[in-house]
């Protein structure tokens, strides 16, 4: 009797999970650079160690001010600020003195400091806080209202609080879940990774795949027929994310697939083997007897849908652990 399709999956998450607790979890992943790891799979979770931004920034080129001072500013009455100094992107922190507005004539400006565009807001002067950023276009300059001043700007409207003002931690916090295990890493993920100092990361192995096709009319320089399915089975294998490789046709003979099969578990490590045909009760459908002879264990032989009744799945002894088998029909529609 057929295996019914739920029970079928059932039986393929168990085995994959013996097979994943027989093997060291080291021997699943390894660790390669951001751009290297676009379409693999992230083999645990990524927490960032930092905030970002780790401190409070400007979102626009232009003045940190005292936002309070600008409430009543207008274009007949504006507020006039004194730059004092200019803060570029990656500037260290700077602490003005604390006598920036202390000067020696009357109605002299308050003073404000020019910021670009990811500068680091700076501390005010005691009993001041410049807590938002005036765009440098809604901002006049001028130098002729106190002379003695090298720069000023005017200020013609109400500048809100916080105005412009990006407040650490706002993109990312420490502790915050960046990517999580077993996400299929997009060029999406690369940026917030970057942003908190992540350069490398640990990823699932590919999975190393080997595939066949059977059939004598595949093999014959005489045949007419074509092998559709392993070129299909090694792109959507490749598509999947595994490192597979198409290894030629098998003749219709049972000791030819068993020496196959052997060569292969031999020659190098292999977590999965596809075939093509061969797996129904022909004639010359060899495979289940082959994985026989090899001491597979047959974990189903068959299952409730269609196409693809024939589907077989076993686990083959190596040197290396246990390799997952998927026999399947010859039919293009079934595989």
């Amino acid at each position: 009797m057929a295996t019914t399709f739920s029970a079928a999956r059932s039986k393929l998450e168990l085995a994959a999970l013996e097979t994943k607790e027989s093997r060291d979890a080291t021997d699943y992943y390894e660790s390669v650079t951001l751009v290297e790891a676009i379409g693999r799979v992230s083999a645990c979770d990524y927490f960032s160690p930092i905030s970002t931004p780790e401190f409070d920034t400007s979102a626009m080129d232009g003045y940190a001010i005292r936002s309070e001072s600008t409430r009543l500013a207008s274009p007949d009455s504006p507020a006039f600020f004194h730059v004092r100094g200019t803060i570029g992107a990656g500037d260290s922190c700077r602490a003005f003195p604390t006598d920036w507005k202390e000067n020696d004539w009357e109605d002299a400006p308050e003073s404000c400091v020019e910021i670009m565009t990811g500068g680091r807001f700076p501390g005010g002067p005691a009993g001041q806080t410049l807590d938002a950023c005036v765009k440098v276009e809604d901002a006049i300059i001028i130098t002729a209202k106190v002379p003695e001043l090298d720069t000023c700007i005017a200020i013609t409207k109400p500048i809100t609080k916080f105005a412009n003002r990006r407040f650490a931690g706002e993109d990312i916090r420490r502790g915050d879940l960046v990517l999580k295990k077993g996400e299929i890493i997009r060029s999406s993920h690369i940026m917030p990774l970057a942003s908190v100092g992540i350069d490398s990361i640990n990823v699932c192995e590919k999975p190393r795949v080997c595939i066949w096709s059977t059939g004598n009319e595949l093999t014959s320089h005489t045949s007419h027929v074509r092998d559709v399915n392993g070129v299909y089975l090694l792109a959507a294998s490749k598509e999947a994310g595994a490192d597979a490789t198409f290894s030629g046709s098998i003749k219709d003979d049972v000791n030819t697939v068993v020496q196959t099969i052997r060569k292969q578990l031999k020659s190098s490590p292999t977590d999965i083997m596809l075939t093509s045909g061969g797996v129904s009760v022909g004639r010359f459908d060899h495979i289940r007897q082959a994985l026989e002879l090899l001491g597979a264990r047959i974990v189903f032989h068959g299952v409730a849908v269609r196409p693809g009744h024939p589907v077989l799945f076993a686990l083959l002894p190596s040197a290396w652990g246990e390799v997952a088998f998927f026999g399947l029909p010859g039919n293009p529609d079934s595989s």
